[in-house]
């Protein structure tokens, strides 16, 4: 059987959802057929964006919801960017830190959360950093007292499901978020 490197992409319905999901498949229909061709790797990582208004209060919702995704180990938080435009002053802070999955993150937010003089000295090695850039971008678009909170999570639980997937001899078929009812 001839296989082709390339992949085909084809629209199944799901009627339950009234919507299309794109279905993933490659020209081999069996897992056998497969053996040779490079895996398909399924997303890992996603980018989640928040935007924050002017009436935004942070008293540590966020950063106790960036441990408790950790904690369990299947999400690993690899970084986070952050600013905020102050309506008094004008000045942006900023925040731009990597995660290691050891809780340096966590404590290091929580520190520019709490300690003004911290939260001065990360936002100017922010803003003069390597992301630096990025983070005055972000801010481009902040209207006086706005936010914006950029969080790079890693879905660990996928790539260890992948792994025991291609172990079994299987293949990656759909990857996609739906919606469900409840």
């Amino acid at each position: 059987m001839s296989l082709s490197p390339v992949s085909c992409e084809r629209t199944a319905e799901v009627s339950r959802l009234h919507r299309p999901i794109r279905v993933m498949q490659t020209v081999p229909r069996r897992a056998e057929d497969h053996v040779g061709m490079p895996p398909l790797p399924l997303p890992s990582t996603q980018l989640l964006v928040y935007r924050f208004g002017p009436d935004a209060e942070f008293r540590g919702q966020l950063v106790g919801a960036l441990e408790r995704v950790e904690s369990g180990g299947a999400l690993r938080v690899r970084g986070v960017l952050f600013v905020h435009h102050d309506a008094e002053t004008g000045e942006l802070e900023a925040m731009a830190a990597r995660g290691d999955g050891a809780g340096g993150l966590v404590s290091s937010l929580i520190g520019f959360r709490l300690d003004e003089a911290e939260r001065r000295r990360t936002s100017r090695r922010a803003l003069e950093g390597v992301r630096g850039d990025e983070l005055r971008e972000l801010a481009g678009g902040l209207a006086a007292g706005e936010s914006i909170a950029a969080v790079l999570v890693e879905h660990v639980w996928a790539l260890a499901l992948e792994r025991a997937v291609a172990q079994t001899g299987g293949v990656p078929v759909a990857s996609e978020f739906v919606e469900t009812d409840g």
